[in-house]
């Protein structure tokens, strides 16, 4: 329901923030080929990156990125390409988390852009090819 008030769709970022009066289930997939997504909490800024990987098969409709809430709880997922696994085989899924502190992000899309555009940068680690 993007009509929820914890929605805000911009022009650069899809935001969702929890809410501890709305119990109503919010959830959402995307194929995000940024290979980041962050949580704000206060002010302490939480980077997932992980990869993309084109021309894949992803579950969720393609999705490789997930965010849900439902009152006070949210979940930021990812999710790896689709892959037969043989016996004695594996397959991983690599997430790297980065947290950083002092990060305000104003109430604006520009003002938050500016807020996490500087650790973004810095959590940028080359992932491996799956």
């Amino acid at each position: 329901d993007l009509t929820d008030p914890r929605w805000t769709i911009g022009k650069r970022y899809i935001r969702l923030r929890t809410d501890e009066a709305s119990p109503e289930p919010q959830k959402i997939g995307i194929a995000n080929k940024q290979e980041w997504a962050a949580y704000l909490r206060g002010e302490t800024l939480f980077v997932k990156r992980f990869a993309y990987r084109d021309g894949s098969a992803y579950p969720d409709y393609g999705s490789n990125t997930e965010t849900f809430t439902a009152g006070s709880y949210i979940e930021l997922e990812t999710l790896g390409p689709l892959a037969r696994v043989e016996p004695k085989s594996f397959a991983d899924h690599v997430e790297r988390w980065h947290l950083f502190g002092g990060v305000s992000s104003g109430s604006s899309e520009t003002s938050l852009d500016e807020a996490i555009a500087p650790p973004i940068l810095k959590s940028l680690v080359r992932m491996p090819e799956l």
